[in-house]
């Protein structure tokens, strides 16, 4: 017995398609529903919006001004790529003793 038996209407690969389909749908739909779950939920915060804006600031402080004055460019001082890539192996391979 074949699909066709039962589903003569059908062929396969309208069937390929409409699974397809219908997958694509389910997760648009889930997506959807998870970006809108979040968006509710960030419209409504009350207290939560002054939580983000101090966790942003920290952020901010963390990775740019911090990296400014106490992460210098090591690398800036060598012209060309393979003069940089030359000091990152040497350091990378010499056993400092």
């Amino acid at each position: 017995m074949s699909f066709r038996f039962y589903f003569p209407n059908f062929t396969s690969a309208r069937i390929g398609k409409t699974v397809k389909r219908v997958f694509i749908n389910r997760i648009r739909r889930t997506a959807g529903g998870i970006f809108r779950f979040y968006r509710d939920g960030f419209r409504e915060m009350t207290v939560g919006r002054m939580l983000w804006a101090v966790i942003l600031l920290k952020l901010f402080i963390l990775f740019a001004v911090l990296k400014l004055f106490f992460f210098p460019d090591f690398l800036a001082r060598f012209g060309d790529r393979a003069q940089r890539s030359d000091y990152v192996l040497e350091q990378l391979t010499t056993i400092n003793q």
